[in-house]
């Protein structure tokens, strides 16, 4: 039977009956409700008033983890984000975006077991994390295995982020990295469950730990926000002898090996040009930090301690990059159109 055969069958069933369907489609199966309610407007319209929809779609995008990046809840369009991301990466083929993204991120969201899946639910949820610790150990987003910046400079992180195809490859000509912000499950997937709203992140070439904050929760796009803020901070000695002393260098530079390690590490000025050598190896959860309220002694009652509130600090695990073109060629074309723009 044609799609147009069946169109027109499933147009026959009553009105009850579609609903039935409609209503067998699981919150989660992000997929098939876009698609469900594209098909027709008689199956939109299964989806309810305005009210009904926005509730819905913001119901259906938190099930799977897909969240507010800088804090944009209370003006996000949820419907669109549901839609923007299907169409543009609802099939997408990468081993950690699409539809594996949303499966991953959507049990990680049954493990937080939300009463109320609407952004207010969340907001509670996370206030409450935030005051006792987490239940169980985070689970930090697999994305960052595949995250990383461009080798020169760019004006934003939507200029500059990249998702690479396969991880540990700096350059792969059948599958080229892509801009993160045209991945946008990725983008706005959380990057911590259960689902915080401030975390640190560090790393031996951070000057201090990177602060990442979201009130309507911590999405993979936060967190490269955070970082991209310092890429282009120049590093110490020190912080180069303290951040490869735990790789074999003459491994690690590939063809940088071949020069003396001063020359080398020259070649490294940058926290941007240190993560093009030694790339994103994920991010671990390393403690659960307790900071006291600034609260003043005055404002406590007596017999009455001010809330201690507390969030996690994260290591930002570098791996060894295998670099593909000649690095020298790279450095200097690069570098100069760099300083042309």
């Amino acid at each position: 039977m044609t799609s147009t055969g069946t169109m027109s069958l499933l147009m026959r069933l009553p009105p009850e009956l579609l609903h039935m369907i409609k209503e067998q489609i699981p919150l989660t199966d992000l997929r098939t409700h876009v698609c469900f309610y594209k098909t027709t407007p008689i199956l939109a319209a299964l989806y309810g008033d305005f009210l009904d929809q926005r509730l819905f779609w913001q119901r259906a995008c938190i099930s799977v983890g897909l969240g507010a990046p800088n804090g944009s809840a209370s003006y996000t369009d949820w419907k669109q984000v549901a839609f923007t991301c299907i169409e543009k990466d609802g099939w997408c083929s990468h081993p950690k975006c699409g539809v594996t993204r949303l499966n991953i991120n959507a049990r990680e969201i049954e493990e937080m077991e939300l009463n109320d899946l609407t952004m207010n639910g969340l907001r509670r949820s996370m206030e409450d994390v935030h005051a006792t610790g987490p239940e169980y150990h985070p689970y930090i987003s697999s994305l960052f295995r595949y995250l990383s910046f461009h080798y020169s400079r760019k004006q934003t992180m939507e200029e500059d982020a990249l998702l690479d195809y396969r991880n540990g490859l700096v350059d792969d000509e059948e599958n080229p990295a892509n801009l993160l912000h045209e991945h946008p499950i990725a983008a706005r997937s959380f990057a911590i469950f259960p689902v915080m709203t401030k975390a640190l992140v560090m790393h031996e070439v951070f000057d201090s730990p990177v602060i990442i904050t979201n009130p309507d929760g911590i999405t993979i796009s936060d967190v490269m926000d955070g970082i991209f803020e310092c890429l282009n901070d120049y590093l110490s000695v020190d912080q180069l002898y303290r951040s490869i002393d735990h790789h074999d260098w003459v491994t690690s530079l590939g063809q940088l090996a071949a020069m003396d390690f001063p020359s080398a590490l020259g070649k490294m000025q940058t926290v941007r040009q240190y993560f093009y050598y030694f790339r994103f190896n994920g991010i671990e959860f390393v403690e659960w930090y307790h900071e006291p309220d600034d609260v003043e002694p005055d404002d406590v009652e007596p017999d009455e301690e001010p809330d201690d509130i507390g969030y996690p600090c994260l290591s930002l695990e570098t791996r060894v990059a295998r670099i593909t073109r000649p690095v020298g060629s790279l450095w200097n074309q690069e570098t100069i159109a760099a300083e042309k723009g």
